[in-house]
């Protein structure tokens, strides 16, 4: 059979994604068929006449697209849609037995106790009430709760009528989306975003920016850039900006009070919506003023139980400007008609209790454990998080491919994300990895992993291998 050698000669732009981007015009045409294997890399980057590295990220960019699947020690294989790669952002398949450092689950262990959750909901003298249709915003008991929530936790100035229950923030972030902006607008997003809004709000043909961000003293990134925001808005008609300000993923930067002022004067100056998602900012024990607080009027803000402490109820919050809730209550109906209120019940009841409360301090106590670990593995390497921050960013030494170190630990049985997931295609410019502190349950485990990640990036940068991996 004659190796797959894609012809990339005049395309513009990186090369991987030159790579990738034939890869999927094969396989789409037919001549790249289902468990047809790629050449190996070495052999692929020879052929081209570009670097080792430059061939692991068109593998490691087709591989986030779901069009092929790699097999430690196999090769890499062209996926029939039945068989592609289960996303590293979502749950594991059953039998994985790599240490997680990818998915950003923070402490399951830790979370309050369901099964009395659920028999102090099952005593309520209306429970029936809960297995029936209920508008979909939500009940109005919800809907408060939510308010408090987010009144309590996240330092904003919310009412009932303001809020509605979704599911989960993910659902949130969708449905505002939807609810906010019409097709083909134009939403700005920092220069490593969160990854799911990447693939979903371009697929829904939304078309999203990426917004510089200030550099801090360090070089490493600080909030967006509120004078490029002005540009946008002005030159590309720039309709909204998705923000996450309280531990941003994957970057870990927290905006001061300073910072979210001076974007919250650009916003309101050109008009431009913001829709703020924080689902980190509950670990924070001290927090800046929501943008829901500094611009009222353009803002819709997200809070969510699920990274505190109930990932599994899919209970989520929007809290919007007045005008705005008949809008957005009707993309809820429209999407899922509503939130399941039985779910909906059982965070309230944990509401209520103290409970989340309870969690949020013992996951404190466990994430400052675990960064402290952290910083003592890794103290030779550029590691940007927080004591009280569920993840990591990890910078790469110069010229090290973040791509080659997420695949060489994967073969040692570590998972991690590496930068690809967070920037979109055409705008890959930044290496570094991201790095749950609390998805691995035992301590020893997790520092096992540190171990083999912190040897990963001392080989990787030492110079000897280095070189290859530009591309």
């Amino acid at each position: 059979m004659t190796m797959w050698v894609p012809d990339i000669e005049g395309a513009e732009g990186p090369k991987y994604l030159a790579i990738a981007e034939m890869l999927a015009r094969d396989v789409a045409d037919g001549r790249l068929q289902p468990g047809e294997k790629l050449p190996p890399q070495r052999e692929l980057a020879y052929q081209l006449g570009v670097t080792l590295g430059t061939i692991s990220r068109a593998y490691a960019e087709a591989e986030r697209r779901k069009l092929v699947k790699g097999e430690t020690g196999r090769g890499t294989f062209v996926c029939a849609n039945e068989d592609a790669p289960p996303s590293p952002l979502t749950p594991p398949v059953d039998g994985s037995s790599n240490l997680d450092l990818a998915r950003n689950f923070a402490f399951a262990a830790l979370n309050p106790d369901l099964g009395a959750a659920m028999m102090a909901v099952a005593r309520l003298p209306d429970l029936a009430s809960l297995n029936a249709y209920v508008p979909s915003e939500g009940l109005e008991h919800h809907r408060r709760a939510g308010a408090e929530f987010f009144n309590a936790h996240y330092g904003g100035d919310v009412t009932a009528q303001q809020t509605l229950v979704t599911c989960g923030a993910q659902h949130g972030i969708k449905v505002l989306i939807n609810g906010l902006f019409e097709r083909g607008d134009v939403i700005g997003v920092d220069e490593l975003c969160y990854p799911s809004l990447l693939d979903s709000a371009v697929h829904d043909g939304y078309r999203l920016m990426p917004i510089s961000n200030l550099r801090k003293s360090d070089g490493s990134l600080g909030a967006m850039d509120p004078e490029a925001i002005g540009d946008a808005a002005k030159r590309h008609g720039l309709r909204g900006l998705f923000i996450m300000p309280s531990v941003q993923n994957p970057t870990t930067h927290t905006m001061t009070l300073a910072e979210r002022a001076a974007i919250a004067e650009a916003c309101g100056a050109h008009g431009v919506k913001i829709i703020e998602d924080d689902p980190y900012t509950p670990f924070l024990s001290e927090k800046a003023a929501p943008f829901s607080k500094l611009l009222p009027e353009l803002t819709a803000s997200i809070s969510s139980m699920s990274k505190v402490m109930a990932p599994g109820l899919r209970v989520g919050f929007v809290h919007l400007p007045m005008m705005r809730t008949a809008g957005i209550r009707n993309f809820i109906g429209e999407s899922v008609w509503m939130a399941s209120p039985v779910a909906a019940e059982i965070a309230c009841y944990w509401a209520r209790s103290g409970a989340i409360a309870d969690t949020l301090s013992a996951k404190r106590t466990a994430l400052a454990q675990r960064y402290s670990m952290l910083q003592r593995v890794l103290a030779g390497f550029s590691v940007k998080g927080g004591a009280e921050k569920p993840f990591a960013w990890v910078s790469m030494p110069e010229g090290v491919s973040s791509v080659m170190v997420q695949e060489h630990l994967r073969g040692r049985g570590v998972d991690i994300l590496a930068s690809h997931y967070f920037q979109l295609p055409e705008r890959h410019r930044h290496e570094g990895l991201r790095l749950s502190l609390g998805n691995i349950a035992r301590d020893e485990d997790f520092e096992r992993a540190l171990m083999i990640l912190g040897e990963a990036l001392e080989t990787f940068g030492s110079g000897s291998r280095g070189r290859e991996l530009m591309g």
